[in-house]
């Protein structure tokens, strides 16, 4: 028989505007869902019984409406998004295949496994180019399949949920330029770079914006801290040197960087330091273009640190 499948991921902190990507993604592409929709096909996801009739319903301001049972699921769930309520739909990565599939031995359909793990590292590689070349805090956080054949859904990969809000992605041309290049590319495997690029991500995804901005920190250090002296001012000095375009900036940069670092040190040696919303998003902006900075260069951590230390700026 002819097997239809098609595999979700879920995005939050994304709106139509990502749709300008999907000529430089492959074996995906995004699509907007109305919120209608989401409760018509996938509303097992969010608890509601497929077959559910209800005798009240909520319209969204795009006119789409859904019934009251289901709204209030969806604004339990750690799946959703509050901007969903204003634009009325929800933001997927979609792939979709069709092909024949055999019965086994005991006239059951198996199911293939092969078709759920490279959408889940697609999807990986597509919101970490999105966040790098964006700066927005996007968020795969469920992965599901839908057997077209069966009208069923199964196989549910349980990804971020942070509940609190982010910045939405905003592909500018500049931005789905750079998009496209780092998709497509391959990520250095070097220790400290891909640590870096793990704290960065879980900084992102994390509920605690005090643990977030932690991770942040640490980001830094694992691209520019080389011993036990004087890290904050290599750190601070090295991200100032990368950021700042003269040296009247470079002084700037290098205190503002430095009061961060500063804050992080109050937080995990026991000070009831207070992190803001604002702190989270200029770090998370600082930890992106150093990173970005590192691809670039194509430079190891002990090259990197020679490459700065020769720079005049002090």
């Amino acid at each position: 028989m002819e097997y239809q499948l098609e595999t979700y991921a879920l995005l939050k902190f994304v709106d139509e505007s990502v749709l300008a990507l999907n000529p430089h993604v492959t074996d995906a592409e995004f699509e907007l869902i109305p919120i209608s929709i989401l409760e018509k096909e996938f509303s097992g996801l969010f608890g509601l019984p497929r077959l559910f009739h209800s005798q009240r319903s909520v319209r969204f301001p795009n006119g789409d409406q859904c019934s009251q049972e289901f709204y209030t699921l969806l604004q339990m769930s750690p799946y959703f998004e509050m901007e969903w309520i204003g634009r009325g739909y929800a933001v997927v990565l979609r792939s979709k295949r069709s092909f024949e599939l055999k019965p086994d031995a005991y006239g059951k359909l198996p199911t293939d496994l092969k078709e759920f793990t490279p959408f889940q590292e697609n999807v990986r590689k597509i919101v970490r180019a999105m966040r790098l070349s964006g700066g927005g805090d996007v968020e795969s956080s469920v992965i599901f399949q839908v057997d077209r054949s069966l009208a069923f859904v199964f196989m549910t990969s349980f990804g971020a949920k942070t509940q609190r809000g982010g910045k939405c992605f905003d592909p500018s041309d500049k931005v789905v330029t750079l998009f496209s290049r780092l998709y497509k590319g391959a990520f250095s495997d070097d220790w400290d770079f891909s640590l870096a690029l793990e704290n960065f991500e879980s900084a992102i995804t994390h509920y605690d914006l005090r643990v977030s901005f932690i991770l942040y920190i640490t980001s830094l250090e694992c691209i520019f801290n080389q011993g036990r002296d004087q890290i904050a001012h290599t750190v601070s000095r090295h991200a100032a040197l990368i950021l700042a375009a003269d040296a009247a900036e470079f002084d700037l940069k290098y205190l503002s960087i430095k009061k961060l670092y500063h804050k992080r040190s109050g937080l995990v040696h026991g000070s009831k330091t207070q992190v803001t919303k604002e702190d989270l998003e200029s770090t998370r902006e600082i930890v992106r273009k150093c990173i970005l900075h590192c691809i670039e260069c194509g430079l190891d951590k002990a090259a990197l640190f020679l490459d700065l230390n020769r720079l005049g700026i002090t």
